[in-house]
């Protein structure tokens, strides 16, 4: 007995999709900003060195692709890595676990974590 798999595609407006982006990017920016802020400020408060502190805002055609692969309708809720923040230092994950919301933890190496993190602080 053999299985199949159904692929079921859904109707999604792609060009809207797009144009609503090109509408936020502006917003994206600003948030990956923010955000680079707020950890920034934390971390000094505590006296943590940082190593490193980056961060990107997803590109239009890898939002497209990522929206085109998980065959969302509600892309702008349901992709929640469109700001991404990296933070390399050694201690810090009490300080991200107050002051943001924590979608994913993803331990790449036993001393250096990286986080998903929500849009907003969670103190305003």
């Amino acid at each position: 007995m053999t299985s199949s798999v159904i692929t079921i595609e859904k109707n999604i407006d792609y060009s809207q999709i797009e144009h609503t982006y090109s509408k936020k990017i502006s917003l994206f920016k600003q948030l990956k900003e923010e955000g680079e802020y707020i950890l920034s400020s934390c971390l000094g408060e505590t006296g943590i060195k940082i190593h490193t502190i980056s961060s990107r805002v997803k590109q239009k055609d890898s939002f497209l692709k990522k929206v085109e692969l998980k065959q969302t309708e509600k892309p702008f809720e349901d992709i929640t890595d469109i700001v991404g923040l990296r933070v390399v230092c050694l201690k810090f994950k009490e300080l991200i676990f107050t002051n943001f919301e924590v979608i994913s933890e993803d331990d790449k190496i036993n001393r250096i974590s990286e986080y998903s993190i929500g849009l907003f602080d969670k103190n305003t």
